[in-house]
């Protein structure tokens, strides 16, 4: 018996890179992997539902398609949150940033203006 066999597991962003492999590890293990993503997965053996994380809409249809398919969830790997809170993170600073130095007010100049050091 595999650690776990019978059990439904949704991985957002599945349709490739980490996603993918996690997916990939829970079917050796016995799962019924579901790939949540914008975009296709590279294979083809999975249940794929195209999702946007970032929506409800989106969501309810996911977990409605996931539970008609298999009547029950048993795990969420939620990877896609992964990546748009590090990348969105990253990005958002890296274009903000961009703009207070083009205005001479860089972000870091901003931020320590309103603090207060003591020794």
């Amino acid at each position: 018996m595999a650690l776990l066999d019978g059990k439904v597991a949704i991985i957002t962003g599945g349709a490739n890179g980490i996603g993918l492999v996690i997916a990939q590890k829970f079917a050796a293990e016995g799962a019924s992997p579901v790939i949540a993503d914008l975009k296709t997965p590279a294979e083809e053996n999975f249940f794929f539902v195209e999702t946007n994380v970032t929506q409800p809409a989106s969501l309810t249809n996911l977990v409605d398609q996931v539970v008609a398919k298999y009547g029950h969830i048993d795990v969420l790997v939620a990877n896609a949150v992964i990546n748009v809170d590090l990348n969105g993170v990253v990005l958002t600073n890296k274009y903000v940033v961009a703009q207070m130095e083009k205005q001479g007010t860089p972000a870091s100049y901003n931020s320590l203006k309103s603090c207060h050091f003591k020794k």
